[in-house]
Protein backbone atom coordinates (compact mmCIF):
# COMPACT_ATOMS: atom_id res chain seq x y z
CA UNK A 1 0.00 0.00 0.00
CA UNK A 2 2.28 2.09 0.74
CA UNK A 3 4.42 1.91 -2.47
CA UNK A 4 1.44 3.08 -4.26
CA UNK A 5 0.65 6.30 -2.29
CA UNK A 6 3.88 7.06 -3.04
CA UNK A 7 3.30 6.79 -6.69
CA UNK A 8 0.28 8.98 -6.00
CA UNK A 9 2.27 11.22 -3.84
CA UNK A 10 5.69 11.85 -6.16
CA UNK A 11 4.45 10.13 -9.76
CA UNK A 12 6.94 7.70 -11.46
CA UNK A 13 9.40 9.90 -13.11
CA UNK A 14 9.97 11.36 -9.26
CA UNK A 15 10.41 7.62 -8.10
CA UNK A 16 13.09 6.52 -10.61
CA UNK A 17 14.86 9.64 -9.18
CA UNK A 18 14.53 8.83 -5.43
CA UNK A 19 15.51 5.17 -6.41
CA UNK A 20 18.57 6.15 -8.25
CA UNK A 21 18.63 6.07 -12.19
CA UNK A 22 22.17 4.39 -12.28
CA UNK A 23 19.58 1.34 -9.96
CA UNK A 24 16.65 2.15 -12.51
CA UNK A 25 18.87 1.92 -15.53
CA UNK A 26 20.46 -1.49 -14.91
CA UNK A 27 17.29 -2.77 -14.12
CA UNK A 28 16.08 -2.07 -17.04
CA UNK A 29 18.84 -3.13 -19.51
CA UNK A 30 19.05 -6.50 -17.26
CA UNK A 31 14.53 -7.32 -17.71
CA UNK A 32 13.23 -4.84 -20.79
CA UNK A 33 14.31 -7.65 -22.93
CA UNK A 34 11.87 -10.27 -21.09
CA UNK A 35 9.22 -7.80 -20.05
CA UNK A 36 9.06 -5.77 -22.75
CA UNK A 37 8.39 -5.10 -26.36
CA UNK A 38 11.10 -2.83 -26.56
CA UNK A 39 14.43 -4.64 -25.33
CA UNK A 40 15.79 -1.15 -24.54
CA UNK A 41 15.73 1.40 -21.40
CA UNK A 42 14.39 4.56 -22.75
CA UNK A 43 16.86 6.96 -24.40
CA UNK A 44 16.29 9.62 -22.04
CA UNK A 45 17.09 7.61 -19.00
CA UNK A 46 20.90 6.45 -20.79
CA UNK A 47 21.54 9.83 -21.73
CA UNK A 48 20.64 10.88 -17.85
CA UNK A 49 22.98 7.92 -16.52
CA UNK A 50 25.44 8.40 -19.22
CA UNK A 51 25.98 12.34 -18.10
CA UNK A 52 26.40 11.34 -14.65
CA UNK A 53 23.20 12.40 -13.08
CA UNK A 54 22.18 9.63 -10.41
CA UNK A 55 19.75 12.11 -8.66
CA UNK A 56 20.56 11.78 -4.78
CA UNK A 57 24.18 11.15 -5.64
CA UNK A 58 24.01 14.28 -7.94
CA UNK A 59 21.55 16.47 -7.06
CA UNK A 60 20.07 15.96 -10.60
CA UNK A 61 18.03 13.47 -12.31
CA UNK A 62 14.72 13.80 -14.26
CA UNK A 63 14.27 16.89 -11.75
CA UNK A 64 16.28 18.86 -9.96
CA UNK A 65 16.99 18.62 -6.92
CA UNK A 66 20.15 21.41 -6.05
CA UNK A 67 23.15 21.46 -5.05
CA UNK A 68 24.35 17.26 -5.15
CA UNK A 69 26.52 15.90 -2.72
CA UNK A 70 25.77 17.95 0.25
CA UNK A 71 21.68 16.92 0.52
CA UNK A 72 19.70 20.03 1.61
CA UNK A 73 17.60 20.44 -1.13
CA UNK A 74 17.10 16.78 -1.93
CA UNK A 75 16.45 16.65 1.74
CA UNK A 76 13.33 18.76 1.08
CA UNK A 77 12.43 16.75 -1.66
CA UNK A 78 12.49 13.94 0.86
CA UNK A 79 10.90 15.56 3.61
CA UNK A 80 8.18 17.06 1.44
CA UNK A 81 7.61 13.67 -0.22
CA UNK A 82 6.93 12.02 3.59
CA UNK A 83 4.75 14.87 5.16
CA UNK A 84 2.54 13.85 2.24
CA UNK A 85 2.75 10.86 2.45
CA UNK A 86 2.20 11.09 6.55
CA UNK A 87 -0.66 13.41 6.15
CA UNK A 88 -2.44 10.80 3.94
CA UNK A 89 -1.73 7.48 6.19
CA UNK A 90 -3.45 9.87 8.83
CA UNK A 91 -6.40 10.46 6.68
CA UNK A 92 -7.14 6.93 6.02
CA UNK A 93 -6.23 5.89 9.61
CA UNK A 94 -3.30 3.97 9.17
CA UNK A 95 -0.22 5.41 10.41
Amino acid sequence: MVFSLRLAVMGPLQMCDMGGLDIWYTAAKRLFKDINNDPEPPEELKKLVESGDLVLKTGKGFFNYGNGSSGKDQGKTIKERDRILLNILKLRGTS
